[in-house]
């Protein structure tokens, strides 16, 4: 299969999530979408089910790291499963049919202005790491990809590897968007993986970034959520792109 999307979910929130990430795609979309996944499920909103072993670790790292193993297509965007998409993503597609990877580079609060990323990732800012998002990323299957995943992969699996390039701050538990923006700044590859265009809009519900005077640990108890069809509002403002929720609101 040429194209496609691929979404990874472990546990039962999260497959619920990716249930109502893949139905909001296939709203605008119908390219075949793949779930990966430690059990199987039947759901005929998934074109294919690739079941793999269960991660034990926090963010399932081992897995996501090789999901450019899992996949069954020649081009795949994925999607992380607590995501809705508000909109077509034709222009995605097209923008990065020349590229071997692209990740997106910038983030927007709920109003659709940019991100304030200085609470969330301080490891970003005290070592000088590109600020990416494995949320959303596309790719080919290319010797390049490959050599980027696998070291992603060791990344990941390498205490001694990550803590020794994260000198100032790092996570206490292997992170995808840490490991695949430190993966960038070794094989110096930002230009070539960074996707700066706004189409789609990529918009990150990080609490305390949002601007708001009063900050609540979960979002929606401060602004509110509904959808009404394919729309989805957060508090008046209808949401654009990827809508990156986070919380459990589906």
């Amino acid at each position: 299969m040429k194209q496609g999307y691929l979404i990874y979910a472990q546990g039962d929130k999260h497959l619920r999530y990716a249930i109502a990430c893949a139905e909001s795609l296939k709203s605008f979309d119908q390219k075949p979408i793949c779930l990966v996944s430690d059990k199987d499920i039947a759901s005929t909103v998934f074109d294919n089910v690739v079941v793999v072993e269960k991660n034990s670790d926090k963010f399932h790292v081992k897995n996501r790291s090789k999901l450019i193993e899992y996949s069954p297509f020649e081009e795949t965007t994925v999607i992380e499963s607590d995501c809705l998409i508000t909109q077509s993503l034709e222009n995605w597609w097209t923008k990065n049919k020349d590229c071997d990877l692209k990740f997106i580079s910038q983030a927007y609060t709920y109003r659709q202005e940019p991100l304030d990323i200085s609470y969330d990732r301080k490891t970003w800012a005290q070592n000088d790491l590109p600020n990416l998002y494995v949320a959303c990323h596309y790719f080919k299957k290319t010797e390049f990809t490959k050599k980027f995943f696998d070291l992603v992969y060791e990344i990941n699996t390498n205490e001694e590897l990550y803590k020794g390039h994260l000198p100032n701050r790092s996570p206490k538990v292997p992170s995808m968007d840490v490991a695949i923006c430190l993966a960038t700044k070794l094989l110096d590859c930002n230009n070539k993986v960074a996707y700066t265009g706004d189409d789609p809009m990529f918009i990150h519900m990080k609490p305390y970034s949002q601007g708001l005077a009063e900050p609540e640990e979960n979002w929606s108890e401060k602004l509110g959520f509904y959808k009404n069809g394919n729309d989805v509002y957060i508090a008046n403002f209808k949401q654009q792109g990827i809508l990156h929720f986070i919380e459990d609101v589906v």
